[in-house]
C-alpha cells in the first residue's frame, strides 16, 4: 500500500512572496532563522527537519543541528495528562521519535540549540473522518477544455462530518492499474481532478483542476457531503476498466490548512500571471503584498502540524463499455 509519506510529498513546496517595491540590498546581512518542518502521521514516529536560513551551511552549523535537543510530549487533549514524553535522536540528517503516535492527542516540541535558543509549537492529529461511500461514472461527458480533453470519468464520494466543531480537510484522488507492470505489480499515479463542489470553490483556490483541494466544515454542517472528482484517463493513467481508484479525506490540524492556504496564494500570484506582453514582462499585477507562509513556530519559522489520512477503493461497475 501506499505510503503516508510519499502521499504527503506530492504537493509540498514553498514559494517566495512578491513585494511591492522590489529594492534588493546586497550589502544588507541576512538575518538567519531556524527552520522546523514536522508534519505528524498517526501510527508513525515523529520526524523532525531543524535548518538555518542561511544559504550556506559549514561544518559548525550542521554540528549545531545535531546537538541540539528535540523534545516530543503526547498530552491528553482534556485533562492534561502525558502519555509519553521523549527525546528525538538525530539520523539521517533529520531528528527521529521512538514512540508510535496516536491520532486524537496533542502534540508539544520543544527544541533547544547548544546556543541556548528556544524553539517551540504545539499541534493536535485529529481523529479521522472517512468516506463512507463512492461511485464511479464512466463516461460522464466530455471535456474539451485548454488542459482536459476527453472522456470524463466521474467520482463521487460522500462522508458525514463530525458536528459542533469546524474541522479542517484536505482532499485528492490516487489510482493504482497493474497494466504493463507484470507479476502483478500495481503502478501508481496521483491524479488531477477537475472539482466544481460549492464547499471547494469557496475556499478560493488558484483553480479548480488541481492535485489536491483543502476545504473545512463548521458545526452548522449537518448533511451527507459529497464530492465529486472529474478526472480526464490519458493512456493507462485513469483508465477506469483497468484501476483502482482511491479517493483521500485527510483530516488536518488547523495549522496545516492555514499553512497550506497561504501556500496556494503565493502560488496563485507567480504561475497564474495572464500575459507576457512587453508591459508586463516584470509581471506588475504580481507585485502585491502577500501574506507570509504561516507558521506555527515560536522562535523559528516553519510547520509542525498533524494530519490523519484515510481512502476508500472505488472501482468500475462495468456494463459493456460503461461504468454505472
Amino acid at each position: 500500500m501506499i505510503n503516508k509519506s510519499i502521499v504527503f510529498v506530492l504537493f509540498l513546496g514553498t514559494v517566495s512572496a512578491c513585494l511591492n517595491e522590489y529594492t534588493p540590498d546586497w550589502d544588507q546581512e541576512m538575518e538567519e532563522t531556524y527552520i522546523v518542518n514536522s508534519i505528524l502521521f498517526p501510527d508513525s514516529i515523529a520526524t523532525v527537519s531543524l535548518t538555518k536560513s542561511s544559504f550556506f551551511h559549514d561544518e559548525e552549523d550542521l554540528a549545531e543541528m545535531a546537538s541540539s535537543q528535540v523534545k516530543l510530549t503526547c498530552i491528553e487533549p482534556i485533562g492534561g495528562r502525558v502519555l509519553f514524553s521523549e527525546i528525538l535522536s538525530f539520523r539521517d540528517s533529520v531528528f527521529m521519535g521512538e514512540n508510535i503516535l496516536r491520532q486524537g492527542f496533542d502534540y508539544k516540541l520543544e527544541i533547544l540549540t547548544p546556543s541556548g535558543d528556544s524553539i517551540k509549537a504545539i499541534t493536535s492529529i485529529p481523529q479521522p473522518t472517512s468516506f463512507e461511500e463512492s461511485d464511479l461514472v464512466f463516461p460522464a461527458g466530455y471535456s474539451d477544455q485548454r488542459n482536459i480533453k476527453g472522456d470524463i470519468v466521474r467520482l463521487f464520494a460522500s462522508f458525514d462530518p463530525p458536528k459542533d466543531q469546524a474541522c479542517y480537510y484536505e482532499t485528492y484522488v490516487y489510482n493504482a492499474d497493474s497494466m504493463g507492470a507484470g507479476d502483478n505489480k500495481w503502478k501508481y499515479h496521483f491524479l488531477k481532478t477537475v472539482n466544481n463542489d460549492q464547499i471547494i470553490l469557496s475556499e478560493d483556490l488558484p483553480s479548480n483542476y488541481q492535485n489536491t483541494f483543502l476545504f473545512s466544515t463548521d458545526h452548522d454542517d449537518k448533511d451527507l457531503i459529497t464530492l465529486t472528482f472529474d478526472i480526464i484517463p490519458t493512456g493507462n493513467v485513469g483508465n477506469p476498466f483497468f484501476s483502482e481508484f482511491y479517493p483521500v479525506l485527510s483530516r488536518v490540524s488547523k495549522d496545516y490548512y492555514l499553512y497550506k492556504k497561504s501556500l496556494y496564494q503565493h502560488l496563485d500570484a507567480l504561475q497564474f500571471s495572464p500575459s507576457l506582453e512587453v508591459e508586463n514582462l516584470y509581471f506588475p499585477d504580481i507585485f502585491k503584498v502577500l501574506p507570509e507562509v504561516h507558521s506555527n513556530i515560536e522562535g523559528g519559522t516553519g510547520i509542525f502540524a498533524g494530519i490523519n489520512p484515510t481512502k476508500l477503493k472505488t472501482v468500475c461497475n462495468r456494463e459493456g463499455t460503461s461504468c454505472v
